[in-house]
């Protein structure tokens, strides 16, 4: 009797007959299972929009490149003019305190004039295209005209308008000021200026960091980028002792002592990289310093290097150990699991799919666990 009721009070929600079976007190549905509860279309409505939120955000990098005149920051083509950039600002690195020290510098490197005309281009529509480029602020792409000139003349606006000013001028003034000893010395110190572009580096270093899917990359282009600003370093001390000695207004210097008058840019740069190297304990060098200006800049070199070198050890080597225990940790567990398959006698095609796969989430895990 009490499945009859129950029979026929669910009938009587349905709105409809059904044909009498012996079945139906067990395939009818109960009156509950046909309401709908707020909490039920509360959580479908909030999966909802959040799956149209994570659409959104995931659709955000299939932004079209270009739209109301704002240029879209992770586009391609802002991605390929960074680029650009990012070489141009690597060869300043490197050739700026060749240019610093040496007066005929494009004379004995006329190409790198033709890059340095290019450059000045270069970062003068750079600046333009700064203000028409939008940027992520909290995951939302901001794409406001107003907003966007706001946040770039509180930040790179004054550093690159300046440098530009000094490049447009010694694009103009280097061959009119290199007959003058005064001039060249200004146009010296206004090449300095440069250095302030260096710091879009870190910037283009942050970016490339993101790129990065595992921690055992992650870690070893840091590492890459410490020993290469350790380089760089010697390549700044290096071009500082070659300028002493080649511009120096003492009677004796350390080319003169070393009977090297005379000798080519090649020989008198390895020189001086050589001696760069031996302040760090790497190698040994007969070149000493023979005068006053020279021996303080041997005692600010040395004081340098000791804090410089013992920083940029320590902390290679907490990267190396580091990178050595992760892939220690990846080699036990892949190497267990290789065990396991050969133990139960898995198929060798069977047996890769699984080892691929595994690896394949064995990334994904150290990419989501940053």
């Amino acid at each position: 009797e009490a499945n009859d009721a129950v029979k026929s009070a669910n009938l009587s929600c349905l709105g409809s007959e059904v044909t009498p079976s012996p079945y139906n007190k067990f395939s009818a549905p109960y009156g509950c299972w046909l309401t709908k509860s707020a909490s039920s279309a509360r959580r479908r409505s909030i999966s909802k929009g959040e799956a149209f939120a994570m659409s959104k955000t995931q659709a955000l990098p299939e932004t079209p490149q270009c739209w109301l005149g704002v240029l879209n920051p992770m586009g391609h083509f802002r991605n390929l003019w960074d680029f650009v950039g990012i070489i141009l600002l690597a060869m300043d690195t490197i050739f700026l305190p060749v240019q610093f020290v040496t007066d005929d510098f494009f004379e004995m490197f006329p190409a790198l004039k033709i890059k340095s005309q290019i450059a000045v281009f270069y970062w003068f529509f750079d600046m333009l295209l700064s203000f028409l480029t939008g940027y992520l602020d909290k995951g939302q792409l901001i794409d406001d005209h107003r907003a966007i000139a706001k946040r770039y003349l509180k930040s790179w606006f004054i550093p690159d308008i300046v440098v530009t000013i000094i490049d447009v001028i010694l694009m103009f003034d280097d061959a009119r000021a290199s007959a003058q000893s005064a001039g060249t010395r200004v146009l010296r110190l206004l090449r300095l200026c440069r250095v302030v572009r260096l710091g879009k580096l870190t910037r283009a270093a942050a970016f490339l960091r993101d790129k990065f899917e595992s921690d055992v990359a992650y870690t070893q282009f840091t590492l890459v980028i410490a020993m290469v600003t350790m380089l760089l370093l010697e390549h700044v001390i290096a071009c500082g002792w070659f300028g002493l000695g080649s511009m120096s207004s003492e009677s004796v210097t350390w080319i003169s002592a070393a009977k090297q008058e005379g000798a080519s840019f090649t020989l008198l740069y390895t020189t001086s990289l050589r001696w760069a190297l031996s302040q760090l304990g790497i190698g040994g060098t007969q070149i000493e310093a023979v005068n006053s200006t020279e021996g303080v800049y041997t005692a600010l070199v040395a004081l340098v290097s000791l804090l410089t070198f013992s920083t940029v050890i320590s902390f290679m080597t907490s990267l190396i150990g580091t990178l050595q225990h992760k892939r220690m940790e990846e080699t036990q567990q892949f190497g267990l699991l290789r065990r396991f398959l050969r133990t139960n006698k898995i198929p060798e095609e069977l047996r890769q799919r699984v080892t691929r796969f595994l690896h394949h989430a064995y990334l994904q895990r150290g990419s989501n666990s940053e």
